[in-house]
C-alpha cells in the first residue's frame, strides 16, 4: 500500500485539500489492516448483520451502552462484565511534575482515571 506524497507549501490549496482527504482515509485504511483497530461503526455493522437487525437499532443500543458505561463510572461504581473485565475508577495521588521545556516545577492535583482489568476470554488472547 502507498500513500500519496504531501508536500508542504503547495500553492494548489484544492489539490492539498483533496491530498489530505485521500491521506486521512488511507491512514484509516491502514489501521484498521495493519494495526486491527475496528471502530465503533464496524462493531455496529457486524452486530447487526449477525443478528438480523437493523444497524440504526443496534447503534442505539450501543451508544446507550457507552453511555450507561460512562456514567457509572462518573459516579464511582465498578463495572464487572463476566469473563470479559472490569472498568473502575482509580484516583491518583497529587504529584509534582515538570515542564520539559522550561524545567519548571508543577503541582498536579489528585485525580480520576479509569482503568480496565481483563476477564478469562481477554487473557487467553
Amino acid at each position: 500500500m502507498s500513500f500519496p506524497k504531501l508536500v508542504i507549501g503547495n500553492p494548489w490549496i484544492p489539490a492539498f485539500a483533496g491530498m489530505t482527504i485521500l491521506l486521512s482515509v488511507s491512514i484509516c485504511v491502514y489501521l484498521r489492516i495493519i494495526k486491527g483497530i475496528m471502530t465503533k461503526r464496524e462493531i455496529v455493522n457486524k452486530i447487526a448483520k449477525r443478528l438480523g437487525l437493523t444497524q440504526e437499532l443496534v447503534k442505539e443500543v450501543v451508544e446507550e451502552f457507552l453511555v450507561e458505561l460512562e456514567e457509572a463510572l462518573i459516579r464511582g461504581e465498578r463495572i464487572e462484565i463476566r469473563n470479559f473485565g472490569i472498568f473502575k475508577t482509580k484516583i491518583t495521588k497529587p504529584r509534582i511534575a515538570r515542564n520539559p521545556q522550561t524545567g519548571e516545577s508543577i503541582s498536579l492535583p489528585a485525580r480520576r482515571k479509569v482503568s480496565f482489568k481483563p476477564g478469562k476470554l481477554l487473557k487467553r488472547i
